[in-house]
């Protein structure tokens, strides 16, 4: 990566809040992701592998538990040693 100015960043993407940013880099050998590609791969073997892919339920809470995490989404409770509540946009 190189480093550029924050300016040079805002001028690539200029939804860039300034006030937040007080360094920037770039890839120029970066490639785009076909999102919905990867999130489908990542849907495909999360299935082969028994695990289930649940939308439209909101996250209400999560807890650790001895074999993994409880996670509580609409009005039904889950259990698995892993979990991706937020997909592909976790911070």
């Amino acid at each position: 990566m190189s480093e550029i100015t924050p300016q040079e960043a805002l001028a690539i993407i200029p939804i860039l809040n300034l006030d937040m940013v007080d360094r920037a880099a770039i890839d120029t050998d970066a490639w785009d992701i076909d999102t919905d590609l990867l999130i489908q791969n990542f849907a495909r073997e999360i299935r082969a592998n028994g695990g289930q892919v649940v939308t439209g339920a909101p996250v209400k809470a999560i807890t650790r538990i001895g074999t993994g995490w409880q996670v509580t989404a609409g009005e039904q409770m889950f259990e698995a040693a892993r979990v991706n509540a937020a997909a592909a946009w976790v911070d």
